[in-house]
């Protein structure tokens, strides 16, 4: 497994495309936190603009976003041996179906993560940089919270993720089809748009913070009534609705994942098979028709 785990970091990381992600990211939260004319899933107000709050809304909404890059790098994975024509001389060596499996997809899902600490990048250098640039005065910025790092890749870039990556990933290998892929990533977005239909009444909000995907109902329930000076020193950890929605669909991601591996065939036989029947029944077709 690990193997295949080294062989895709090592192959995603000689890629452009990881770096401009991550490049991407990086320039958005920063001119989000250091200045005043981009905005990220709300005004900072009299926030500190580098606050908790702030810094874990960013990984919250920027996750929501990433699930496009997240597609991309699960799908061409998956697609990858296939389109090369590499899976006939893979699946016929000494390889475990598991090992490979199980090693690609987390090969790509680490390396869905690591454009994510973009978002760190820009909060950090923004405090920094800001005042030198005159984009916005010293004192709108706090202490650094480290935590509030941490707790924004827990909470939510690590996650969404796996759970969204599953699901592409399942995609991927069972239709081996880019477009079937990008329509799985669009049913995420269905499923945090049905959610918010929920979250205005009081009696199905419980029902909001589980239905949504990528966890932001339940963080805004948790931070709904907070303070300004609760968001500038508060961190959200993995509690209460949080915790119960990422429980959920990590539970609902793996059953997924364990349920296509079972389907995953790793023997060429089956393909070969397959073909020689379909090989047959043309033959036969133009037969019968003379016959006729």
């Amino acid at each position: 497994m690990w193997k295949f785990i080294r062989y895709e970091l090592k192959y995603w990381i000689k890629t452009p495309m990881i770096w401009i992600f991550m490049f991407i990211y990086a320039l958005f939260t920063f001119f989000a936190t250091a200045s005043d004319n981009v905005v990220i899933g709300g005004v900072a107000g009299s926030m500190f603009k580098n606050a908790p709050y702030q810094i874990q809304n960013y990984y919250e909404v920027m996750s929501i976003v990433c699930l496009l890059m997240t597609t991309a790098f699960m799908n061409a994975t998956a697609n990858r041996d296939f389109e090369y024509d590499m899976h006939a001389f893979i699946f016929s060596s000494p390889i475990k179906k598991r090992d490979y499996f199980f090693g690609k997809f987390i090969g790509a899902a680490i390396i869905s993560v690591i454009p994510a600490i973009g978002i760190s990048i820009g909060t950090l250098l923004a405090p920094m940089l800001a005042p030198i640039f005159d984009m916005a005065p010293a004192e709108r910025f706090g202490e650094i919270y480290w935590s509030a790092h941490l707790f924004g890749l827990i909470d939510f870039a690590i996650p969404n993720v796996i759970i969204s990556g599953v699901l592409i990933f399942a995609l991927a290998i069972l239709f081996r089809n880019s477009i079937v892929s990008f329509v799985g990533s669009m049913l995420m977005l269905v499923l945090y748009i049905v959610s918010s239909s929920y979250s205005d009444n009081i009696h199905t909000e419980w029902l909001a913070n589980l239905v949504d995907p990528f966890g932001v109902r339940p963080y805004d329930t948790l931070t709904k009534y907070f303070t300004a000076d609760e968001k500038n020193h508060t961190v959200v950890t993995l509690t209460g609705d949080l915790l119960m929605n990422r429980l959920f669909w990590l539970a609902i991601s793996l059953l997924i994942l364990w349920l296509i591996y079972r389907r995953f065939s790793f023997n060429i036989k089956n393909e070969k098979v397959v073909k020689e029947v379909k090989a047959k029944k043309a033959e036969v077709t133009p037969v019968l028709s003379q016959q006729v």
